[in-house]
């Protein structure tokens, strides 16, 4: 029973089903004094619009926008300034020394893929990852598609097992099984051979990892760091999860797709069908 009450996801759940209980009792409430409320709101906007106004770090339109919703519709507009206006997300980077600096000096633009201005659609999809998410394309590079989730894990393990320099992972799923325990057997392994190994989990995706656990992971060699972990503040912001796949190994290989740490994945137990 204990193991089951500090569960973190049973925790979350409970913290949520709270939150939703707590909400329905204040809409109750405060249904029979609709006009008294309606004032309240009205200044809390105002007040809302009033500090936004004080942010210097923060798009004009982006705050236009909220001045528009939070004014137009006083009852929720503040409440959906909670739920999708307070980027935490955004404010960490911003927190991060030197992160841009950082980012570009690391990207080889000596290597950029000239772009193709016979094809439109390429050029298209070129030109917005590079503006809007800072991803130039490569020339230089191959690809290789897997049909199958058993055929990347089996190349992905090997390519780790050969790392020298550094490897890196990123990712939402990570179940406590088969695949789970090659993969960090062989992880361990490379960390005690001197492998730079560094992992970033889904605080939500890989639940079965506790403090302990995590520990275990630190004391074993891996920087393993876990993304957003959960918390009671579930209708507070919006609730973002991390759902990249993504192994790197060496700087020169790397692995992306749909493809979690779980034994579904690899087809040794069938849950979605395949």
């Amino acid at each position: 029973m204990y193991d089951f009450l500090t569960n973190k996801l049973v925790q979350a759940f409970l913290g949520f089903v709270l939150q939703i209980v707590l909400l329905i009792w204040v809409v109750l409430t405060l249904n029979r004094w609709f006009i008294s409320f309606y004032v309240v709101m009205d200044i809390i906007a105002l007040v809302i619009v009033l500090y936004m106004n004080t942010k210097t770090d923060i798009h004009p339109i982006f705050l236009q926008t909220w001045y528009v919703i939070i004014l137009g519709i006083p009852i929720f507009g503040p409440f959906f300034y909670l739920l999708m206006g307070n980027r935490q997300t955004e404010r960490a980077f911003r927190m991060a020394p030197n992160f841009k600096q950082f980012y570009h000096e690391h990207i080889l633009t000596e290597h950029e893929f000239v772009v193709d201005l016979e094809d439109p659609h390429i050029n298209k999809t070129i030109t917005y990852l590079e503006k809007m998410a800072n991803y130039p394309i490569y020339d230089r590079t191959q690809s290789h598609y897997f049909p199958s989730g058993e055929e990347m894990f089996s190349q992905m393990l090997e390519d780790i097992q050969q790392a020298k320099s550094f490897i890196f992972l990123e990712y939402y799923i990570i179940k406590d099984g088969t695949v789970w325990k090659i993969l960090v057997d062989t992880l361990i392994r490379k960390a005690q051979e001197g492998v730079d190994v560094r992992l970033i989990y889904d605080d939500f995706g890989a639940s079965f990892i506790d403090k302990e656990y995590h520990q275990y992971l630190l004391n074993s060699g891996i920087k393993a760091v876990s993304f957003n972990p959960l918390s009671l503040r579930v209708l507070v912001t919006t609730n973002n999860r991390d759902h990249r796949k993504i192994c790197v190994v060496d700087g020169k290989v790397g692995y992306v797709g749909g493809a979690n740490i779980a034994d579904e994945y690899v087809n040794l137990i069938e849950r979605f069908g395949h």
